[in-house]
């Protein structure tokens, strides 16, 4: 599943007139490439959830139809649920599926996907979260077996402990997701609300990993100064993709 249905405020101005999903950077849209990415990865079928400019992703969808993939849209459109309350609305979308790759639409990254699914399949896992250490003021927080225990506001000193372990090293969440189908049915009854936060609750019960990788290969583009990091990014990940 692609979020994509984000205001993208820190890419204003570019997305007064457009949907996050939709703005450019080297070349393409960012919907475009993380499209790209799941063919890569051997994904078939994907689900996009629209909210901000909904139409003009479903017509980019329609018009720029990716060849070898199938591609639902969940629909935002009436209340934006945050990325927990859009993986719970896209449920039914996703119900066949075993495991599920979460994807924010604004990371370019570039992933060892075979090594992550690997290392989430073995774990066995609710939950595998792809992190890397490198300065954010959100950090999630893990025990030395990699094992989600909590996590931290730098800025603010919030913090929330879910392990007695004292010894646990703090990671940013780097927008990537490896979940099994099982998570689906233990969401909140909530409507709107964080995925994190629904990893925070369950974590106690069931165990969320952690998967590390380097925190150079990974680009946040949802804000404009970071634009031409991710352009270059892209370029890289699609010279080698060439046969």
């Amino acid at each position: 599943m692609i979020f994509a249905a984000g205001l993208g405020t820190r890419l204003q101005p570019l997305t007064l007139t457009r949907p996050k999903a939709l703005v450019e950077t080297g070349g393409k849209p960012l919907l475009a490439f993380a499209l790209e990415q799941m063919k890569r990865f051997g994904i078939r079928e994907v689900v996009v959830n629209v909210h901000h400019f909904a139409e003009q992703i479903t017509d980019f969808l329609q018009t720029h139809p990716p060849k070898g993939l199938r591609v639902l849209v969940s629909d935002e459109r009436e209340c934006l649920l945050d990325t927990g309350g859009g993986l719970r609305k896209a449920a039914p979308l996703l119900k066949e599926a075993e495991h599920i790759l979460l994807w924010n639409v604004d990371v370019i990254a570039d992933i060892d996907f075979q090594a992550f699914a690997k290392c989430h399949r073995e774990r066995g896992g609710l939950a595998t979260l792809a992190v890397s250490r490198r300065d954010s003021s959100r950090q999630l927080l893990f025990t030395p077996e990699g094992r989600l225990g909590g996590w931290k506001n730098l800025r603010t000193g919030e913090e929330i402990r879910c392990s007695q372990t004292d010894a646990l090293q703090p990671l940013a969440f780097s927008g990537i997701h490896l979940v099994r189908s099982e998570l689906l049915n233990l969401l909140p009854d909530e409507s709107v609300f964080s995925i994190i936060k629904a990893y925070l609750s369950l974590c106690r019960q069931y165990p969320v990993y952690a998967y590390e990788h380097p925190p150079q290969n990974w680009v946040d583009a949802g804000k404009i100064a970071d634009l031409p990091r991710a352009a270059a990014l892209m370029q890289k990940i699609q010279k080698k993709a060439l046969p």
